[in-house]
């Protein structure tokens, strides 16, 4: 191997170790989207808000879109319908609270649609 192929080497390794540099995610920050931010779209939770089985939160509207132009990403077949999510009402908290003096958590109601 010659000098020049050494270097070109030397920097595509560094550029791919910068890269994944850049690509990790604080965990807490990861945290905060969870419960801040809808799943499907990456937009700030904002009424109506629906949950998966498995905790997610999606605002309705995305979810909707979603289902009507069948473009649900694969991690989230396993929502077919409306059926498969339940409506939450949100309460905002003030930023003044603080957690341990927060209320009661967010609620939810079941769809009142037949099935």
């Amino acid at each position: 191997m010659s000098n020049n192929n050494l270097v070109m080497l030397a920097q595509r390794i560094t550029n791919v170790y910068f890269v994944a540099a850049l690509t990790q995610v604080n965990p807490a920050e990861e945290l905060l989207a969870r419960w801040t931010r809808c799943r499907l779209s990456g937009e700030r939770l904002a009424p109506p808000c629906v949950a998966d089985e498995l905790g997610s939160l999606f605002n309705k509207e995305s979810l909707v879109h979603a289902l009507l132009n069948k473009t649900m990403p694969a991690g989230l077949a396993h929502i077919t319908s409306l059926k498969s999510v339940v409506n939450l009402k949100l309460d905002p908290i003030s930023r003044a609270a603080t957690s341990s003096a927060a209320g009661p958590g967010p609620s939810s109601s079941r769809n009142s649609r037949a099935a």
